[in-house]
C-alpha cells in the first residue's frame, strides 16, 4: 500500500513537469468542430494559446497555421477571429469517470492521471471568483467530491484524491440524485456547465438526460479519452449547446481540450480557419493535424470529422456481385459490368483475380475514367467442370480500390474446394463488455446467406447468432455486441 501511495503522486508530479516543459516551449492550438458540409470548403474552429496557457488575442493569419491531412500539407485559405469579449462567470461541474478502466491507458500515464491533470488545468484557468466549480465522479455509482466553491485549493485537492475502480454508469454520473452532475449543477449561481469525461461505454436514456439538462439550463461538454465519443454523450453535448472532444490520448491534447472548454463555457467565440479539401477514398471519417508555425511538430493536435458523401471518392461497380447459373463445362458465358468514377478521376491500372482459379476473367483491365464517367467491362465465366466456384477481383487504381465478386457452377454439384473463411474475429481478440465489433468473412458472394454461430466455452458448445440471441450476446445487422463476459 505504501508503494502505491508514493507512486501516484510521483507520476502526477512527473506528468505536471512534462506538461510544464511543453507549455513553456510552445504555443498551442485546440481544434474542434471540423465542418465539411460545404465541401470542398472545410472549416474548423480553434483557440490558440500562448506558452503561459492564456488565449492569444492578436490576429492569426493563414500562414501562422501548419495543416496536414494524411501526412500531406494543406494550405489554409482563410482565418477569422472575432474581437475578444468579456468572459461570463460560470458554475462548472467537473465530472470524471473513475471506473477501473481509467487505471489503464495507451501511454506512460493512466487515463485517470490525464483526467486529473486536465481538470486541474481547468481549475487553474478559471476566474475564481466570480466563477465557481464543483467536482464529482462516477463508476457504477456517483459521488460528490467537492460541492460548489471558489476555493481553488479545495477543488485541486478533490481532483488529486481520485482512485480508479468499479464499473461505468453514465446515467448515475449524470442524473442520480443528489450526486449526479446535473443535480449538482442545478444549484449553481452562474451559467451552469458540466464537463463530463469518460474512457468507457455505457447505455442510457439520452432524452431523459437532455430533458433534465435543458430544464435546469445546463450546458454539457464531453471528453472521450482513448476512444471515439459514444453517440450517447456526443448527442447530449450537441443537444445542450456544448461540444464533444474525442480520441484524447496524451497530456498536451487533453490540456488543450480543457483550456478550450474553459473559454467556450465562459462565452468566448473561437476563431475559425478553412481550407480546400480533396475527395478521399471511401471512408466515414477524416482527420487533420494542425499546429502554429512557430511551434514544433510535437505540439500538433488532431481533429476528426464526418466526411460528407460529396467528398468521398469511389469506384461504383454495377452489379458488384454476379452469379452464373447452369453453365455447362467447356462453354462460355459473358455478362456486362458497369464501372463509374464518383467525385474524382481514376486511372485503373489492373483488375486482379485474387482467387486460386482462372475460370473467371475481366476485360479490359486498364483505362482512365474522369469524375462522373462510366465504362462497360466484360466478365467472362468459362468453367472446366460443374462444381461451384468463386472469384474475387480487386480493381487497382492510382488511389482507391474496388471489389467485384463472381460465382458459378452447375447445381446441384457442390463445392469441391471450400472457399468460405471467417476473417474477423477469428481468435485471440479481446472485447470490452458493451462494445460493438463487425463480423467479416470471405469466399462467397456478399449477397449469399451464411449461418453464424458462437461459443463461450472454447468451441465445446455452439449457439446460432440471430437478431434475438441468448443473453450473452446480441447481433444487430453486421454488428456483434457483447453484453456480458464470462471467464472460460
Amino acid at each position: 500500500m505504501l508503494s502505491s501511495f508514493i507512486f501516484r503522486p510521483l507520476c502526477a508530479l512527473v506528468a505536471a513537469y512534462i506538461l510544464a516543459s511543453l507549455s513553456l516551449s510552445a504555443q498551442t492550438l485546440s481544434v474542434f468542430d471540423v465542418d465539411a458540409s460545404a465541401f470542398p470548403t472545410i472549416k474548423a474552429r480553434f483557440f490558440a494559446f500562448g506558452a503561459d496557457g492564456k488565449p492569444i488575442q492578436n490576429a492569426i493569419s493563414p500562414q501562422d497555421i501548419v495543416l496536414r491531412k494524411n501526412g500531406a500539407s494543406r494550405t489554409v485559405t482563410g482565418v477569422t477571429c472575432p474581437s475578444p469579449t468579456g468572459l461570463q462567470p460560470i458554475s462548472a461541474v467537473l465530472t470524471l469517470d473513475i471506473s477501473g478502466s481509467m487505471a489503464g491507458g495507451r501511454g506512460k500515464f493512466s487515463n485517470l492521471q490525464l483526467a486529473q491533470q486536465a481538470s486541474s488545468a481547468f481549475v487553474r484557468a478559471l476566474a475564481l471568483p466570480p466563477s465557481e466549480a464543483a467536482v464529482s465522479s462516477f463508476n457504477h455509482e456517483s459521488y460528490i467530491n467537492q460541492d460548489f466553491t471558489a476555493q481553488r485549493d479545495a477543488l485541486l485537492g478533490a481532483i488529486a484524491a481520485f482512485q480508479a475502480g468499479g464499473g461505468t454508469s453514465y446515467m448515475n454520473g449524470l442524473l442520480t440524485e443528489p450526486t449526479g452532475s446535473i443535480p449538482i449543477a442545478r444549484n449553481g449561481r452562474n451559467k451552469r456547465v458540466v464537463v463530463f469525461l469518460t474512457d468507457g461505454l455505457s447505455d442510457g436514456d439520452e432524452n431523459a438526460v437532455v430533458s433534465a439538462a435543458l430544464q435546469n439550463k445546463v450546458e454539457i461538454y464531453c471528453v472521450a479519452v482513448g476512444l471515439p465519443a459514444p453517440p450517447f454523450i456526443k448527442n447530449i453535448a450537441r443537444r445542450t449547446g456544448g461540444v464533444c472532444f474525442e480520441n484524447v490520448n496524451d497530456f498536451l491534447h487533453i490540456t488543450q481540450v480543457y483550456q478550450a472548454i474553459v473559454q467556450l463555457a465562459q462565452g468566448r467565440t473561437p476563431c475559425e480557419f478553412m481550407w480546400r479539401g480533396e475527395a478521399v477514398c471511401d471512408t466515414r471519417t477524416g482527420s487533420i493535424m494542425a499546429r502554429l508555425s512557430a511551434s514544433p511538430d510535437s505540439s500538433a493536435v488532431s481533429a476528426d470529422y464526418d466526411v460528407p458523401q460529396q467528398a468521398v471518392a469511389r469506384l461504383s461497380i454495377t452489379p458488384f456481385s454476379v452469379r452464373f447459373y447452369g453453365v455447362p463445362p467447356g462453354s462460355v458465358r459473358d455478362t456486362v459490368i458497369t464501372i463509374r468514377a464518383e467525385n474524382a478521376p481514376f486511372t485503373v491500372t489492373n483488375i486482379l483475380n485474387t482467387s486460386t482459379n482462372d475460370v473467371f476473367t475481366v476485360t479490359p483491365t486498364n483505362f482512365t475514367l474522369q469524375a462522373g464517367e462510366s465504362r462497360q467491362l466484360t466478365l467472362r465465366f468459362q468453367p472446366r467442370d460443374s462444381s461451384l466456384t468463386f472469384a474475387r477481383f480487386e480493381v487497382k487504381t492510382n488511389s482507391c480500390s474496388a471489389l467485384l465478386y463472381a460465382a458459378g457452377g452447375f447445381p446441384p454439384v457442390p463445392v469441391v474446394q471450400p472457399t468460405l473463411r471467417l476473417t474477423s474475429p477469428n481468435g485471440g481478440e479481446t472485447f470490452l463488455a458493451g462494445a460493438d465489433t463487425v463480423i467479416t468473412w470471405e469466399g462467397v458472394l456478399p449477397t449469399d446467406t451464411v449461418r453464424l454461430q458462437y461459443s463461450i466455452d472454447s468451441g465445446r458448445k455452439r449457439g446460432a447468432l440471430s437478431p434475438t440471441p441468448p443473453q450473452d450476446c446480441a447481433m444487430r445487422g453486421g454488428m456483434f455486441r457483447i453484453r456480458r463476459v464470462r471467464s472460460v
